[in-house]
């Protein structure tokens, strides 16, 4: 009667055992190790968007919102001599803008050319003097007299044009006596006297 129950035992002690065994072995299976997997993920996901938060805050920071390309009147214009532009010793200073649309002039004698410091004539129309309505006979023109004031109106007369001019180039300015134009491509600005004025082909104009 004794035995009996310790053959049971023999029987009953191993199963337990390999009960045991499976439901360790279950940690191994694929289902458990998935929320590793997906940890690794998110870990990984996370240090890729960290290193993209870094790309882009360099970036941002490489950019400067303050920096813009210059503008037309930031220009620095290069001084040149006036003997360039004379024909002879005490001569105006007569020059075209590189198109060859301008002719300018800066007088020396301000009681010749009608006591006219310095002017533009144009072979175009200009769009605000309509009435200058050809260029030939009737052309625009722009001049800084010698008492200060600026004249615009139409010529019959070339009051500022010269034979084979040179040519003021873009970017440069010219200095003789108190008046000095400058050339750029929206057009020609010459100022003395204590005012100016601008021609271009869409205006001749005082400055102001």
């Amino acid at each position: 009667m004794s035995r009996q129950p310790l053959a049971s035992l023999a029987i009953t002690i191993p199963l337990a055992v390999a009960v045991l065994l499976g439901l360790a072995g279950c940690s191994g299976l694929p289902g458990s190790s998935g929320s590793s997997g997906a940890t690794g993920s998110s870990a990984s996901s996370a240090e890729s968007g960290g290193m993209e938060a870094s790309v882009s805050a360099d970036a941002s920071e490489s950019a400067d919102p303050s920096a813009s390309a210059p503008s037309a009147s930031d220009t620095a214009y290069e001084s040149v001599d006036p003997e360039r532009f004379q024909k002879g010793a005490g001569g105006p200073v007569a020059f075209a803008s590189p198109t060859g649309n301008l002719n300018c002039a800066i007088h020396a004698e301000r009681s010749a050319g009608f006591g006219y410091a310095a002017g533009c004539q144009a072979h175009s129309l200009v769009e605000n003097l309509p009435d200058c309505d050809d260029p030939e006979a009737n052309g625009p023109l722009v001049a800084l007299q010698a008492d200060g004031t600026v004249h615009t109106g139409c010529s019959r007369e070339g009051i500022f044009f010269r034979q084979d001019p040179a040519v003021l180039q873009y970017g440069e300015q010219v200095q003789f006596q108190d008046v000095t134009c400058q050339s750029s491509e929206e057009g020609v600005t010459c100022t003395g006297l204590g005012t100016g004025f601008t021609a271009s082909r869409s205006a001749f104009a005082p400055l102001g």
